[in-house]
């Protein structure tokens, strides 16, 4: 979740913001004012079967040990019907990301910045919803080219981002 940025720009539904750093929850519970917030490992989602009708997870993925329980743990959480939407760093900018890291813009990756190709996030999703359609959105490029869903494109987005509708 981090400080709630997402959630606060995009979501008209109630929420359920969590995150394993209580700092963050803080942070969001401030931004967003209403919602439920929770302090809890991605990896071990604490939610009743069929919770959500969406679970995103923005810059999450590198930072877990295990991110194929995760995404196991969404496959158990969300509803029949309902979509996972996963934003990561791309590959090519892992040298940024750690510069960024080292000068405290961002924090340090436990994991060695491990970020995942999306051949291998597309295998971890298959894995848990093996009928979904696949989105995939380059993020952060400038002058709209963001909405140009060309691979090319996707190669230099410094984010991916992936929109799997279960079905």
């Amino acid at each position: 979740m981090g400080p709630g940025q997402l959630a606060q720009l995009y979501s008209s539904s109630p929420i359920v913001a969590c995150d394993v750093s209580l700092n963050m929850v803080k942070l969001a519970r401030e931004r967003l004012k209403q919602g439920g917030f929770v302090v809890c490992d991605a990896e071990n989602l604490p939610f009743k079967n069929g919770s959500f009708d969406t679970v995103i997870g923005s810059e999450l993925i590198y930072y877990l040990h295990d991110p194929c329980s995760f995404v196991h743990g969404v496959s158990g959480v969300l509803s029949p019907g309902g979509q996972i939407i996963l934003l990561w760093g791309n590959p090519t900018f892992n040298f940024v990301y750690r510069l960024a890291s080292i000068v405290g813009l961002r924090p340090t990756d436990p994991f060695a910045l491990k970020t995942p190709s999306r051949a291998q996030i597309l295998k971890m999703l298959a894995s848990e919803f093996p009928a979904c359609r696949v989105e995939f959105h380059g993020i952060g490029l400038p002058l709209g080219m963001s909405k140009i869903r060309a691979d090319v494109v996707l190669t230099v987005s410094p984010v991916n981002a992936i929109v799997a509708r279960v079905e």
